[in-house]
């Protein structure tokens, strides 16, 4: 999959859960608040392995991006992050989702922030996509079916 990719794959896919409406991928409402959370210690606990891939990456490794919380007066939302910078705190890359609740960001605009800030990180490694531990929970939302063909785009 090339660069890129694996987000618009994954916005596809939550127009599909939604019936093809237009809610943004960040505004997913439909699992287990209590698996989400778990989810987010998950990809926390394990960003230093995916920080050591993004430095390092294998053969076949790509697309590589990681899940914010940002907060405004409107409220919180998750937003993919790509063209990834992670030299040193504070991170930065560019919104790879369009916003849906919280008016401070947009599509593409640059973005930084901290290790605290992440809620799930995610890349490809020969086809088959790594972490996206929310999307784990999500995925017991959807229909077998739905389930299934997301499943087999990604590698799962």
């Amino acid at each position: 999959m090339r660069p890129q990719k694996t987000i618009a794959l994954l916005l596809s896919a939550a127009f599909i859960v939604a019936g093809c409406s237009r809610k943004p991928e960040t505004l997913t409402s439909k699992y287990d608040e209590k698996k989400m959370e778990q989810a987010i210690v998950d990809a926390r606990s394990t960003f230093n392995e995916f920080l050591a891939r993004f430095r390092s990456p294998q053969p076949g490794d790509e697309d590589f991006h990681v899940k914010v919380r940002v907060e405004d007066k409107n409220g919180t939302e998750h937003f993919w992050i790509s063209d990834l910078k992670l030299d040193s705190e504070p991170y930065s890359g560019k919104i790879a989702d369009e916003p849906g609740i919280v008016k401070k960001v947009k599509l593409g605009q640059d973005y930084t922030f901290t290790r605290s800030e992440i809620s799930d990180w995610m890349y490809m490694a020969k086809g088959k996509m790594q972490g996206n531990y929310t999307l784990r929970v999500e995925l017991e939302s959807m229909s077998a079916k739905e389930a299934d063909a997301l499943k087999k785009k990604i590698g799962w």
